[in-house]
């Protein structure tokens, strides 16, 4: 028999046996690992964003013209739904650890609860066992009903932060932002060759010699030394 079974079975302990059974069944850890998953898919998407972001800026700084201009920007906005990709990932999964430090609080304290009514459910059969059976159950009746009184706050208190995550968690796709799905068809912008079309990419000059000569000529030269 379990303790849950146990409890059901005291004078007066199903209500807080079907109580009980409310967050028996929970799995945290499942949830946890769930959040786990969704970080490293945060991680991985926050990586190949920072490989976009560098590929860009190199080609920022070796190419000019409107459509080395235009790709650039295309491709800063790419850049930037990466990042809210990464940012909702990663808040989802502490919506996910918060619900599952919810379940195992509310575990932990059930089973506590649970432990101690049945350790004061057999001390008083011990101690009354010469007394009418009567007697015994209205004593430990008493017991569940205390046991009831700690128990309903703390399922409470589960719910409504499971509630508050859920509702968290059901709101971060709408909230997500620059998304994916809101960029424009690469094909259309100015920066795409087709027919009849003309692109504008120059390779950036490279620095002027002339110009780090004259600079270097204009900085002061040292006094000469006195003898």
């Amino acid at each position: 028999m379990s303790a849950m079974d146990e409890v059901a079975a005291l004078p007066g302990g199903a209500e807080l046996a079907a109580l009980a059974d409310k967050i028996e069944t929970a799995q945290p850890q499942a949830v946890r690992d769930i959040a786990s998953r969704w970080k490293q898919a945060a991680g991985k998407c926050g990586d190949q964003t920072n490989v976009l972001q560098r590929s860009v800026t190199q080609l920022d700084g070796a190419w000019e013209g409107k459509s080395a201009d235009g790709i650039v920007a295309y491709m800063g906005n790419l850049t930037k739904c990466g990042t809210a990709m990464t940012d909702a990932l990663n808040n989802a999964a502490t919506d996910l650890e918060t619900a599952a430090s919810a379940l195992e609080t509310a575990k932990s304290s059930m089973t506590r609860i649970c432990e101690n009514l049945l350790s004061r459910a057999r001390q008083t059969r011990q101690q009354l066992h010469n007394q009418p059976q009567e007697d015994v159950d209205s004593v430990i009746r008493g017991y569940c009903a205390e046991a009831l009184g700690d128990a309903k706050p703390v399922i409470s208190q589960a719910e409504s932060a499971l509630n508050a995550a859920a509702g968290t968690l059901k709101g971060r796709p709408g909230a997500l932002s620059p998304k994916f799905s809101t960029l424009e068809d690469p094909n259309t912008q100015t920066f795409t060759p087709a027919p009849g079309k003309p692109i504008e990419w120059a390779p950036t000059p490279p620095p002027d010699d002339s110009t780090k000569q004259s600079t270097a000529d204009s900085q002061p030269k040292p006094a000469p030394a006195n003898h």
